[in-house]
């Protein structure tokens, strides 16, 4: 006997005349039944939690933000050292150039 994949076979457990009284169920109404059980006992939950994760991930790129921004306040200010370093090599070799000439 082959049994379509959409359709659950239940038996009732009667059993007259050499055959089983059997009802059918679809499986998609079965299903339907067990999430929407989950689906109110776990929504206040699932709630709590995806908050909690939200929470945990926006305290992560605070953070995560803060280092970045120090980050970038050191480069800036080696950049400027940087800078500062070449305009006096620069001025160094004006004024050796100048005393030559």
């Amino acid at each position: 006997m082959h049994i379509s994949s959409s359709v659950c076979i239940i038996c009732a457990g009667n059993y007259e005349g050499g055959q089983y009284f059997m009802t059918a169920r679809t499986k998609k109404k079965a299903a339907k039944k067990k999430t929407t059980r989950t689906r109110t006992t776990a929504a206040p939950a699932a709630k709590k939690s995806t908050a909690s994760q939200l929470r945990t991930e926006r305290d992560s790129l605070k953070a995560k933000l803060a280092a970045a921004e120090a980050r970038i306040a050191e480069l800036q200010s080696q950049h400027e050292e940087a800078i500062n370093r070449i305009d006096w090599v620069i001025d160094s070799l004006q004024s050796a150039l100048a005393e030559r000439h």
